[in-house]
């Protein structure tokens, strides 16, 4: 859902404008992207289904690193990653550890932090948080292997996938 709102601030797209608001992930995405095999709401390829299904370009690929990424934060396009970290290897995290957290990386400040929206926040203040680049990697790298959403509006210029 954040992506779908930063789309919709981007492009003013109405089909998107319902994600502007923080309620969205409750009463919008979450039952859209229930998984009855699953039982739950973790399924990557239906939360990019529903991105697909509002008109945006909207898929799963792995990266190797976070350098390749910056292609994409360079372009204005933020990507969805997960990260899974036990306590003390992620600094400034706003839980201790996770088995799979989803976080929008939103760029990389050149001091070696990478700037995260990350939705545990519970304010817009405590949403955008700075980590250390090298750590979030590393928990990224890890258990989700490099895995990102990517999702962008239709005719957005990117890079290309290796």
């Amino acid at each position: 859902s954040m992506l779908l709102a930063y789309w919709q601030a981007r492009t003013a797209d109405p089909a998107l404008l319902p994600f502007a608001e923080r309620r969205a992930v409750a009463e919008i995405a979450t039952p859209q992207v229930y998984d009855p095999a699953y039982d739950g709401h973790g399924n990557w390829p239906f939360n990019t289904a529903l991105a697909g299904g509002l008109g945006l370009d909207a898929y799963v690929a792995r990266f190797a690193s976070l350098a390749e990424l910056v292609p994409w934060l360079e372009a204005g396009v933020p990507l969805a990653i997960s990260a899974a970290w036990e306590p003390g290897t992620l600094d400034n995290a706003p839980i201790p550890r996770s088995l799979g957290h989803l976080l929008v990386l939103a760029g990389c400040d050149g001091a070696g932090h990478a700037i995260v929206a990350d939705p545990r926040g519970n304010t817009e203040a405590e949403v955008r948080r700075l980590y250390d680049a090298a750590q979030l990697e590393r928990a990224w790298q890890d258990k989700p292997s490099g895995t990102a959403y990517v999702i962008h509006p239709r005719g957005w210029p990117v890079p290309a996938l290796a």
